[in-house]
């Protein structure tokens, strides 16, 4: 991936080589030592994550009118972070996405999705703040199993539970969609506004009707 984005540029490379470096290094402790994994996991997803949101943050501090290519590879970054962020959180509660979909024990499967959702709220109000939608869009998409974890916990069948599912990530991503420019507006108000995080916290006004280029380096 990284030759392939040192030879033609294009943005998804950049959210691959993200991806692929944080495979990379659990499949290499895996094959060093699977007990030790087992014990670390957690913390790799979780640095995983955070290592792609900085690194997004950093192209998206170079471009803050997100007129150029630059801020591209800002978005696929934060495209992959926000999954792995969200499993290295539950895996800390226990079981992972999968262990989400899995678990048994209603109030077990209660606390796991109510902790989903409040790292999806976070991640929202993050993505708010420094104006990135794929954040929490990646967010939403990958707490719909949680979501359905919580509904089944209390009692529904299998064709509500798929249909309040959608249900509440379709509402989520409406309300974001309407709201997103007051909602940041009114975030940015009690965020610091100068030197670097001047370009971290874009303006709202900066990023209405910038002409986009194509980045030269």
């Amino acid at each position: 991936c990284a030759f392939f984005y040192l030879r033609f540029r294009l943005p998804f490379s950049m959210g691959l080589l993200g991806l692929g470096a944080t495979f990379f290094v659990v499949a290499l402790i895996f094959w060093l030592s699977p007990s030790f994994l087992h014990e670390i996991s957690s913390a790799l997803w979780l640095l995983g994550g955070l290592g792609m949101f900085a690194a997004g943050v950093w192209f998206d501090a170079r471009d803050p009118a997100r007129a150029t290519r630059i801020s591209d590879n800002g978005f696929w970054l934060h495209l992959g972070a926000a999954p792995l962020i969200l499993n290295g959180v539950l895996t800390l509660v226990g079981g992972g996405m999968v262990g989400i979909i899995q678990r048994s024990e209603a109030g077990s499967a209660v606390v796991a999705a109510i902790v989903t959702l409040f790292v999806v709220a976070v991640l929202g109000l993050t993505s708010l703040l420094i104006n990135r939608r794929a954040l929490i869009v990646s967010a939403l998409l990958s707490t719909g199993a949680a979501v359905g974890a919580l509904m089944n916990a209390v009692g529904l069948d299998a064709g509500v539970l798929a249909a309040s599912t959608l249900v509440v990530l379709g509402g989520g991503v409406l309300i974001l969609g309407a709201g997103w420019h007051t909602a940041r507006r009114a975030l940015l108000k009690h965020a610091p506004q100068t030197g670097v995080w001047a370009r971290i916290f874009p303006p709202e006004t900066s990023l209405e009707g910038a002409p986009r280029t194509v980045a030269t380096a």
